[in-house]
């Protein structure tokens, strides 16, 4: 009786070992996957490292985009408050004569330069909303009359005009020659 009774723990101990050494296997196999995937640690610190220090460049970067982004739009505000009003005086003085009469002063939005123009009539009118042989002699007087305001005096700037009075009848061809020749 003694002898079953050891020869089935013997049994069964054996079944316990066989399992822990499948089980010791299994997590030897776990081990060495994770040997082979997982990172040195000292090469792991080094990469985080070096993580760390292009976050720092990109975050400077930011910095300074977002500062020369906000110096810009200042900068653009004071170019168009600064430009707004000579365009305006400067294209008012021309709209007459090269529209025919048909418009006699230019408004000029300070934040956008949207030109605004003012028919005879005294109603106002979107400059992009005119008709194409106007749009291209207030693009002419525009073009001019900004080379005018961005050199400096006595400076020449050349201009390379192609047909700029092609839309234009007689009369105003001869306002816009004289507009040109001022």
């Amino acid at each position: 009786h003694d002898v079953a009774a050891v020869d089935e723990a013997a049994a069964a101990t054996e079944d316990r070992l066989r399992r822990a050494r499948e089980a010791a296997a299994t997590a030897q196999g776990r081990l060495d996957q994770l040997r082979v995937t997982c990172p040195d640690v000292a090469i792991a610190e080094a990469v985080l490292l070096q993580a760390e220090s292009g976050l720092e460049r990109v975050e400077l970067l930011h910095s300074t985009l977002d500062h020369t982004e906000r110096f810009l739009e200042r900068a653009q505000e004071q170019a168009h408050r600064m430009l707004a009003p000579q365009l305006e005086s400067e294209v008012t003085r021309w709209m007459a004569p090269v529209t025919g009469g048909r418009y006699d002063r230019a408004r000029v939005d300070p934040e956008t330069l949207q030109m605004r123009l003012r028919e005879s009539t005294g109603r106002w009118r979107d400059a992009s909303l005119v008709s194409h042989g106007t749009a291209e002699q207030v693009h002419l007087v525009l073009r001019v009359v900004l080379a005018k305001i961005l050199t400096r005096p006595h400076e020449q700037c050349p201009l390379i005009l192609d047909d700029p009075t092609v839309h234009a009848d007689a009369r105003r061809k001869i306002e816009m020659l004289e507009f040109l020749r001022e």
